[in-house]
C-alpha cells in the first residue's frame, strides 16, 4: 500500500487520469479528483467538477480537504496543427489548460504539503515535451514548460521533504490519441520497440511508483515502449 493518504488528481475522468483514481483508490487512498467531466467514481474516490485554469475554483476546492500528501496534475489537451494555422486562442488555451492549469493545482494545494513538510508531486509530461513534434508545437511547448516546472520545484520543496517528478509518456491507448487514424498509429506502432501502445495503468503505475519513491526526485521518466531510445 502507498505511504500516502490523501491524492488530489486532475484529469481524473479518462485516460492516465481515471487509471491513477482507480490504481491509488484500489490503494486504499483516499483519493479526489478533479476536472471538468463525470468520471467512474468507486470506493475511496470522489469527484469534483472543477475548471483547472481557474485558480479561485481550486484554491475553494482544496480549502476543504482535511489533508493532501500527493498531488497529481493528469489534466491536459492536445492539439494537432501546423504552427502557421495555429491560430491565438487555440495557443492561449493549450497554455492555460496544460501549463497554469497545472501551475494552479500545485499552487492551491501546497499549503498542506507544506505544514506537514512531507508529500509527492507528479507533472504528466510527454514524449514531445523532450524531443517536439511535428504539428504540435503549442503541445510539445506546454509539455516541455512542465518538465522545466518539475526540475525547479523539485529543488525548491526538497528542503520541505516534498518530492517532484514527471512522467513523460509515449503514445499510449487513451481518448486524447483517438484522433489519429490507423494508418497513423501502425506507423508509430512500428516505431516502438515494444511494437505496441502503452495502456494508462502502466503510466499510473510508475506514477504510484513515483508517490513511494522518497529518494528520486526532479526526474523526468519516460514511459514509451523504447520509442525514444
Amino acid at each position: 500500500m502507498s505511504n500516502a493518504k490523501s491524492v488530489l488528481i486532475t484529469g481524473g475522468s479518462s485516460g492516465i487520469g481515471a487509471a491513477c483514481v482507480e490504481l491509488f483508490a484500489a490503494q486504499g487512498c483516499d483519493v479526489c479528483s478533479l476536472d471538468v467531466a463525470m468520471p467512474r467514481v468507486g470506493a475511496n474516490a470522489s469527484h469534483i467538477t472543477c475548471d483547472i485554469t481557474d485558480f479561485s475554483a481550486i484554491e475553494s476546492v482544496t480549502a476543504q480537504l482535511s489533508a493532501i500528501d500527493v498531488v497529481v496534475c493528469c489534466a491536459g489537451i492536445s492539439l494537432i496543427k501546423p504552427f502557421a494555422t495555429t491560430t491565438p486562442d487555440e495557443w492561449d488555451k493549450i497554455l492555460a489548460t496544460n501549463i497554469t492549469g497545472t501551475y494552479n493545482c500545485i499552487r492551491a494545494a501546497l499549503p498542506h504539503l507544506l505544514e506537514k513538510k512531507c508529500g509527492s508531486i507528479v507533472l504528466v509530461s510527454s514524449i514531445w515535451g523532450v524531443v517536439g513534434a511535428s504539428c504540435e508545437v503549442a503541445y510539445s511547448t506546454s509539455k516541455a514548460a512542465l518538465i522545466g516546472m518539475t526540475k525547479s520545484l523539485a529543488k525548491e520543496l526538497a528542503p520541505s521533504n516534498i518530492t517532484v517528478n514527471c512522467v513523460a509518456p509515449g503514445v499510449i491507448d487513451t481518448p486524447m490519441n483517438l484522433s489519429l487514424d490507423e494508418s497513423t498509429t501502425a506507423e508509430l506502432i512500428s516505431e516502438i520497440p515494444l511494437s505496441r501502445l502503452g495502456t494508462a495503468k502502466e503510466v499510473a503505475q510508475a506514477i504510484h511508483f513515483l508517490t513511494t519513491a522518497r529518494y528520486i526526485t526532479g526526474q523526468v521518466l519516460t514511459i514509451d515502449g523504447g520509442l525514444t531510445i
